[in-house]
């Protein structure tokens, strides 16, 4: 595939950069607060795992999906977290079908505050996906002209940490409440 045609238009490559990375963190930030109706949308997809386990790699997705979608916003790592978009695209597009076939009755990819089918879900993640394969190859040759910048990663990091040790303190606070409810 040609990618002159996408260098030609660099305002084309930074809006499809930026529409990702802000796809990515978004979606993130708003499934991290409430964490607990997140929590109740990925409980009802029924994995066959316990839920302890679900609450913990439910923070740690959160997390790299804050990472990815900083990553790009800021041109931080950009092969890798572009991989990393298309890598939770490709993963989240089984759960989803997954979440079709157990009935969940929403994606939970914006937390509590957009829901989708499934079914919805599945066809956008698949159309993303496509089109990430497609234009990937454009943002990456774009931002090879580009210089390094350590205070962009120095960021990237800090938002991600700081999703992190929220999640991990949300968590803290439901695993309490379920022991209480235990006494």
């Amino acid at each position: 595939m040609n990618i002159d045609i996408y260098l030609a238009r660099p305002w084309l490559v930074r809006l499809i950069r930026y529409f990702f990375g802000f796809y990515f963190l978004v979606s993130g930030l708003l499934k991290i607060h409430p964490l607990r109706s997140f929590l109740s949308q990925v409980l009802a997809y029924k994995f066959p795992l316990p839920d302890h386990l679900i609450y913990i790699l439910s923070v740690l997705l959160i997390s790299f999906e804050v990472w990815v979608g900083a990553s790009i916003v800021l041109k931080s790592n950009l092969k890798f977290s572009l991989r990393g978009a298309q890598m939770l695209l490709a993963c989240m597009i089984p759960v989803t079908i997954w979440g079709t076939l157990h009935k969940a009755p929403t994606c939970g990819c914006f937390g509590n505050y957009y829901h989708r089918e499934p079914s919805r879900a599945l066809i956008e993640d698949g159309i993303l996906l496509v089109v990430s394969f497609i234009l990937f190859p454009a943002i990456i040759a774009q931002s090879e002209r580009v210089s390094f910048h350590k205070s962009r990663l120095v960021s990237v990091y800090a938002i991600t940490v700081c999703t992190f040790i929220y999640g991990l303190f949300q968590l803290s606070n439901i695993f309490a409440f379920q022991a209480e409810r235990l006494l």
